[in-house]
């Protein structure tokens, strides 16, 4: 007679509280596991239409602007300087030889006038010169000063000989239009120099605009008083 089977019987499974969710990433047992439902995909809203439609703004690309000028640090200076040498010479050695009322201007007068002028108006565009474009240090600063009165004498000296042999050759005893040429030559000289040291406009208080507008007044009377003199003395 055989023993009784001692092993117990299987634990019966308990049933799940609550009914499967398809959702859910785990299964019960003996179910089969659903596919999900694929995404909604997202809806666009819709342009709007009527007067308030709005439009995408494409940027247009005009013409590339030039580029700005450069600075000239040591031409313009060396054009105003040699205006200022050129025109006061001109002038002062006009009333050196004639003159309407009185006695003709000393030689030491008109020498210093004309070194008076020049000194002025090469300390001014030196100075500018160095606002505009800074040196490296005194050293060039002083190299600059001096190149710029070197160029300014060289360019006068050549005006004047230039003047010299016209006069002797083409020009022969036509002194008036060759003054009137070294004054226009010294005009435009003046004019440029400025420009080319600073192509952008200076900014100048009203005093200086003032001054400034005085100073080409009265040199322009000067001018027309020694051009006078000239034609009326030969």
């Amino acid at each position: 007679m055989s023993a009784p089977d001692q092993t117990a019987p299987p634990a019966p499974v308990a049933a799940p509280t609550h009914a499967p969710d398809i959702t859910d990433d785990v299964t019960v047992a003996g179910s089969v596991a659903q596919p999900q439902s694929p995404p909604t995909p997202p809806t666009e809203a819709p342009v709007p239409s009527g007067p308030y439609r709005t439009f995408e703004i494409i940027p247009v690309l005009g013409p590339a602007l030039p580029p700005p000028k450069r600075p000239r640090p040591v031409i313009g200076p060396t054009l105003t300087t040699f205006a200022a040498l050129l025109w006061s010479f001109v002038v002062a050695g006009q009333f050196t030889t004639s003159w309407l009322v009185g006695a003709p201007l000393p030689q030491g007068m008109a020498f210093f006038v004309v070194t008076l002028t020049t000194f002025a108006a090469w300390l001014s565009s030196v100075r500018l010169s160095g606002v505009v474009t800074p040196p490296r240090g005194r050293v060039w600063f002083l190299g600059r000063a001096v190149t710029i009165a070197f160029f300014a004498s060289i360019l006068f000296f050549g005006s004047v000989m230039a003047a010299t042999i016209a006069g002797e050759t083409v020009l022969r005893n036509h002194d008036l239009a060759i003054a009137f040429l070294l004054v226009v030559v010294a005009t435009g000289a003046a004019i440029l120099g400025p420009r080319w040291t600073s192509p952008a406009p200076l900014e100048r208080t009203h005093g200086q605009r003032v001054r400034l507008v005085m100073l080409w007044i009265a040199g322009g009377l000067v001018t027309l008083v020694a051009g006078v003199d000239l034609a009326a003395n030969g």
